[in-house]
């Protein structure tokens, strides 16, 4: 009976200090939770007053916290609306130039973080070039070198901006500003990319509305710049009598060795996605070259098969499409630019994988009778990613001397 009666008590004990535990744990997670609900609505309030507050002509901005809000939103990569910022934009649509100033003022002398001050700093900028390009970019000249991935880089649209508005006076500034070594190359090769930018800014207006100044002005660049100024220009953003004089100047003034590249960015920059109908108008309009028109017709078709496999994949039906516009822009290249398109078109990480591309090729290959798709196919970089389907699959080439050369290239 004494041994039942400590065995109860004991157990009695040890049920009222789990009891106790539980009972404190509870009380600990209650607690945490009204404080967790209580720090929630703090934020929330905060969230609203600072929104209230930034839409509110006249009164003070908390730059320190929007800046903060702008940080936190880079770094969780948030996407979507946010009430805090869009509350900001449209206080800041509704600045004047001259309160744009200031804000950019009194930003600078609070002694922020670096990245919150960039941030901000960057969204004023933005804004303060469309009221006033010109303006801004006297302000900001001397962030033009020193700051490419700040203020600086967004000078060139200020310069463009200007332009539209008035192109003499925005190519009088800048010619003055080279006179006065703002854009000296700093590299070794003696390229100023900033230099360069900044002309493509006077060049998108100048092809719309004067081409010989435009042809000037390329013409005074070193030749082996050439190039990569006229690749910067947005020939989106261009006039179609634009667009043909952009051609145009390719053809006269872009080296041999880099023509090609040059009117391929045209092409990719108008129909990114592979727009076979538009592309197709395109050429004609500009008068396409065949060496032009087979550069394109094979940049086009990889753009459209590389976008298609990047939701799907690729099928008979359209390797069917990609060769009969090929056919109708190069008929001589068909065959190899089937081979060179699919093994483009290959996708590790999606459905359009290599095996599925090398049986399309050595289908096309077999109905063809042409050495060209398989060799197209295996020159690609997938083949070294794929190596022993790669090497299997070039012992199908009938050409001995093809055959080894591709076999050599894959080792």
């Amino acid at each position: 009976m004494l041994a039942g009666l400590v065995v109860w008590n004991v157990s009695q004990q040890r049920s009222a200090t789990e009891w106790v535990s539980k009972s404190t744990a509870l009380q600990k997670q209650i607690e945490t939770a009204k404080s967790k609900k209580s720090s929630a609505s703090a934020a929330q309030a905060n969230t609203r007053k600072l929104r209230e507050k930034l839409t509110m002509d006249g009164q003070p901005m908390d730059w320190k916290n929007l800046g903060v809000r702008m940080i936190e939103i880079q770094k969780n990569d948030q996407s979507g609306d946010d009430a805090v910022l869009d509350s900001f934009q449209i206080r800041l649509s509704k600045m004047s130039k001259e309160e744009l100033i200031s804000a950019l003022d009194e930003i600078a002398s609070l002694g922020l973080e670096e990245d919150a001050r960039l941030l901000l700093e960057e969204t004023l900028v933005e804004e303060l070039i469309e009221k006033d390009p010109a303006y801004t970019l006297q302000k900001y000249a001397d962030r033009i070198q020193d700051d490419s991935d700040g203020v600086g880089w967004q000078l060139p649209s200020a310069l463009a901006a200007w332009a539209k508005k008035d192109i003499t006076a925005a190519a009088a500034w800048f010619d003055g500003e080279i006179a006065a070594g703002r854009f000296e190359s700093k590299s070794l090769d003696g390229q100023s990319e900033a230099r360069l930018e900044f002309e493509a800014a006077i060049l998108t207006e100048l092809l719309s509305t004067n081409k010989a100044a435009a042809n000037a002005r390329i013409t005074a660049l070193p030749e082996n710049q050439r190039a990569t100024a006229m690749q910067q220009i947005s020939v989106s953003e261009m006039s179609p009598a634009g667009q043909s004089g952009y051609v145009e100047m390719i053809r006269e003034l872009v080296p041999d060795g880099e023509r090609l590249d040059s009117f391929n960015h045209v092409i990719s920059e108008l129909f990114p996605e592979g727009d076979y109908t538009k592309t197709g108008s395109f050429l004609d309009t500009v008068k396409a070259t065949p060496e032009e028109r087979a550069a394109a017709a094979k940049d086009t078709g990889n753009s459209r098969l590389e976008e298609i496999s990047s939701e799907r994949p690729v099928t008979r039906d359209d390797i069917e499409e990609f060769r009969a516009w090929i056919k109708q822009q190069a008929p001589q290249t068909v065959d190899q630019a089937t081979g060179e398109a699919l093994g483009e078109a290959v996708q590790e990480d999606g459905d359009f994988n290599f095996e599925k591309a090398s049986k399309l090729a050595l289908e096309y290959h077999q109905s063809s009778g042409k050495d060209e798709v398989l060799i197209g196919f295996l020159e690609n970089f997938s083949s070294h990613e794929n190596l022993d389907q790669a090497i299997k699959l070039a012992g199908q080439i009938k050409d001995v001397k093809r055959r080894e050369e591709i076999l050599a290239h894959l080792k």
